[in-house]
């Protein structure tokens, strides 16, 4: 049997999934990998965040939050918790940024 419910979910942290999570709070479960973006590089890891395991994009914005908690170097961030918000960017856009705890 087929679960079609997962077939149609983001394998990554988005918008919605913040929203409807209790606490907010995710768990850094793989070292960061550097990603080439639309407009520039970004780190990606993943997160275990409600019970499930899910892929996290950090942007500018959550890098520098990381860095100011957890220092520069990413491999040590693996075990570490983070917090996330629902920001808007400036195009009032919806978006999720990240906070070490």
């Amino acid at each position: 049997m087929v679960n079609a419910k997962k077939l149609i979910e983001s394998e990554y942290i988005n918008v919605e999934l913040i929203k409807n999570s209790d606490d907010k709070i995710g768990l850094i479960v793989s070292k960061p990998t550097e990603v080439k973006g639309e407009f520039g590089k970004n780190l990606e890891f993943m997160v275990s965040i409600d019970g499930e395991v899910k892929k996290f994009t950090s942007y500018r914005n959550s890098t520098i939050n990381l860095i100011e908690t957890y220092d520069q170097e990413t491999d040590n961030w693996v075990q570490k918790k983070i917090r996330f918000e629902i920001q808007e960017n400036i195009n009032k856009k919806e978006i999720v940024v990240a906070f070490g705890v």
